[in-house]
């Protein structure tokens, strides 16, 4: 029953597998990083991530490099991460194993995924996104469109945040390019 329901919702949201889960994104995040890099690996990470992302990295004991979000004055907030500013990281980190962003962030600032997808995808490396505030955007022409629909590898939502999930319910969705769902599947299916 539960993998039909993950094959209906990977169909619904435009991926190509859907895994849930329960802990809110939290759990998806730290799923997300143990499956993209090892101990020791370089990772791109956007300065304005949740604490769970945060925490992932140390749990994964992998080497963090932040990325800077735009700055908005007048607002005093954190916009998405620009494409020109992963490029430069990329270029300056050619051992990157996979960059993470948030897509929307807390003010509800979506960055440019697409551009961003593309940078990472011409380095051959996933780009996974924090949508824990986003995954009612495939529901509504006038939202952004979803992330792993714009070229995200991995994309994780909070379904309790936006939506009717119970259990602190959230989701994994990923686009089979250059991320094995193999791994992921054994991080979060039970021995």
């Amino acid at each position: 029953m539960r993998q039909r329901a993950e094959h209906l919702a990977a169909e619904l949201w435009g991926a190509t597998h859907c895994f849930f889960s329960t802990n809110g994104t939290s759990l998806s995040n730290h799923a997300a990083v143990l499956a993209s890099a090892g101990p020791g690996d370089t990772v791109l990470v956007s300065r304005n991530s949740h604490k769970s992302l945060i925490g992932s990295l140390v749990l994964a004991n992998v080497r963090p490099v932040f990325l800077e979000p735009d700055y908005d004055r007048e607002w005093d907030i954190d916009h998405g991460v620009p494409s020109r500013e992963l490029q430069e990281k990329l270029s300056a980190n050619p051992d990157t194993k996979a960059v993470f962003i948030i897509g929307p962030t807390y003010f509800g600032i979506t960055p440019d995924i697409a551009a961003l997808a593309n940078v990472c995808h011409a380095h051959g490396i996933p780009l996974i996104v924090d949508e824990a505030w986003g995954p009612h955007f495939a529901f509504h022409a006038e939202m952004p469109v979803a992330a792993i629909r714009r070229g995200a590898d991995i994309s994780v939502g909070s379904i309790h945040k936006t939506m009717a999930g119970l259990e602190q319910a959230s989701f994994m969705l990923m686009k089979t390019r250059s991320h094995p769902a193999r791994s992921v599947q054994h991080l979060l299916r039970p021995v």
